[in-house]
Parts: structure tokens; sequence; C-alpha cells
């Protein structure tokens, strides 16, 4: 009796595993599953744009429905790049175009900074207001906010769509556009753009590679670059 209530219990834990694996397969559950995590929120946005002060607490709640999914579908570690495996040659890749992104963002910020002068931020003084930009880069963006952003819109989200399609560009163009979308409620083409781009180069980074270590580092750097130079203007 004991091994049939074993058995029973294993039969069930592999008719729910699969049947996790072929909801999250349905293309109309991706399309609902988007409208909800990623459209509807920026309706909210564009209707209350002061929020993205929250942006970071948002990518935190959504925590949950990852490891969820990651339970039930079995997505592991290795398969987010949450490894050592393959980080260096990640990072070679890398560095290159990390330093023209930053040269870039430098060059610009320092000759042509009209472009990144973000009216939008006005009804988010909060987000701006830092007594120590250096401080707030490093603790609340390079730490925080550019880890979870790689976690949940590149390991997390390639995994999740590699249930739908092993097509390395259907992962490339989806991630990017997500990646893109999440930028959007700054109201700023050079940002968007640049956002895509960005997103663009470091999803075929982790397809290749398959470490987001390495992916979030370069995101740091450029990132937090940014965004300390954007502090610095606004200041």
């Amino acid at each position: 009796g004991h091994c049939r209530l074993e058995e029973r219990q294993i039969y069930t834990e592999v008719n729910m595993h699969y049947s996790f694996i072929k909801l999250y397969s349905n293309k109309l559950f991706l399309v609902l599953e988007t409208s909800f995590l990623f459209i509807l929120p920026l309706v909210v946005l564009k209707i209350y744009p002061s929020l993205y002060r929250l942006r970071t607490i948002a990518m935190i709640v959504a925590l949950p429905y990852l490891i969820l999914v990651m339970k039930t579908v079995g997505i592991s570690r290795k398969k987010l790049g949450i490894s050592l495996q393959n980080f260096l040659q990640s990072v070679r890749s890398l560095i290159f175009p990390s330093i023209i992104c930053i040269s870039i963002i430098f060059l610009t910020f320092r000759y042509f900074p009209s472009i990144f002068d973000i009216y939008t931020l006005n009804s988010m003084r909060n987000i701006v207001s830092i007594t120590n930009p250096f401080l707030h880069v490093v603790f609340t963006y390079a730490i925080v906010s550019a880890p979870l952003q790689e976690l949940l819109f590149r390991a997390f989200l390639t995994s999740r769509l590699e249930l739908i399609s092993q097509n390395k560009y259907f992962l490339i163009v989806y991630t990017s556009l997500i990646f893109m979308s999440i930028h959007l409620p700054l109201q700023n083409f050079f940002i968007t753009v640049g956002a895509l781009l960005l997103g663009i180069f470091w999803e075929i980074n982790f397809i290749k590679y398959r470490n987001i270590v390495s992916i979030s580092l370069s995101h740091a750097l450029i990132g937090g670059f940014f965004v300390y130079n954007l502090l610095l203007i606004r200041g």
C-alpha cells in the first residue's frame, strides 16, 4: 500500500509537470502573460508616471512568479546562467563593446547633455534628488536593479520562451522588445533605442555563453555610468 501511494504521488507530480509545460508552451498563454506582466504595467505608468520610482520593488515582487515557473517546468540555475561556466569567454566578448558604450555615453553627456534631459522625470523628483549619486548607483542600481533586470528580462524570460521556440531570432527579438518596453516610461527616444540595441547585444551573448553574471556586470557598468551622469546633470 505504501509503494502504491508513492507511485500515485510520483504519477501525479509527473502529470502536473507536463501540464505546466504544456501551459507555458501555449502561444495564447504567452500573449495573456505578456499583456498582464508587461503591457498592463506600461499602461498604468502612462497614467501615473510617478509610480516608476517603484520599479525595483515591482521586480522583487515578481520573483515569486519566477520561482513558481522554475519549479513547475524545471528551469535550473544553470539554464538561467547563474554559474561561472563560460564566464571568462562571455566577459571577453563583452569588454570592448561595453567600453564603446561607456565612451559614447561619456561623449554624449559632455557635448550633447540636452539629449538626455528627460522632462518626464520632473514628476518623479524623488528619483533624481539623490544626495550622493555615486553611492546610489553602486548600491541601488549596480547591486540591485541591474542584476534583477538581467535575471527577469534575460535569464528567466529566455528560458521561459524556449518552452515555445528554440529559434534564436525569436528569442532575441522578443526579449529585446520587452527590455526596451520597460524603458518606455522615461519617454526618451535615445534611451529607448539604446535599450533596444543593448538588449539585442546582451541577448546574443546570453544565448551563446549562457552566463548571466557577466552580462549583469556589463549592464551594471554601462547603466550605472549612464545613471550617474544623469543624476549629475539633473542635480
